[in-house]
């Protein structure tokens, strides 16, 4: 869903639980925090080559971003410019991270990544990391309080595991 605010669809009802990734301020109250969610900015050897690009030359290589005003979009573009990375030619801006990943790995642009988007890519290595990782994005598990059927309570604990099992290892 589209939701800023996923904790407004479980005090609705409209669901019973979420898993997400949020930035560290914007943990609701009552989440369980799973894991840290570090970020890379990632492009294809193709688009950027194989030598150092400054910060500067960075922002000039086209990249895929999140759709402009989103909460996700102000998380991204702080972080790009915490790295001096302003992006001068963004090529095109999707809502869901896999259409990002997709852009990356066809060669068509540069986005910002989860780092766990890497290990399960198929064009891996022919991928380039261009920056230091960056944190303060958490994964957290929302649920209604007090929900203690036990349903919720066993997918709970299965995407508690499941999310939290560093990829590329059995659970």
């Amino acid at each position: 869903w589209p939701a800023d605010d996923p904790s407004a669809l479980i005090k609705r009802g409209e669901l019973d639980l979420a898993v997400f990734s949020t930035a560290t301020a914007k943990v609701p109250p009552g989440a369980q925090i799973i894991c840290d969610v570090p970020s890379v900015v990632v492009a294809s050897k193709r688009l950027v080559g194989r030598r150092t690009l400054t910060s500067q030359e960075l922002g000039r290589v086209p990249f895929v971003m999140p759709l402009a005003g989103t909460p996700t979009a102000f998380w991204v573009e702080q972080a790009l410019a915490r790295l001096g990375i302003v992006p001068e030619n963004v090529i095109a801006r999707a809502q869901h991270l896999d259409v990002q990943q997709r852009m990356v790995e066809s060669g068509d642009a540069a986005a910002l990544l989860f780092r766990e988007c890497l290990s399960s890519s198929p064009v891996r290595s022919q991928l380039r990391i261009l920056s230091p990782q960056i944190g303060g994005l958490k994964r957290v598990l929302l649920a209604r309080k007090g929900d203690g059927r036990p349903e919720v309570q066993t997918v709970a604990a299965f995407l508690r595991d499941a999310v939290s099992v560093p990829l590329g290892t059995a659970a």
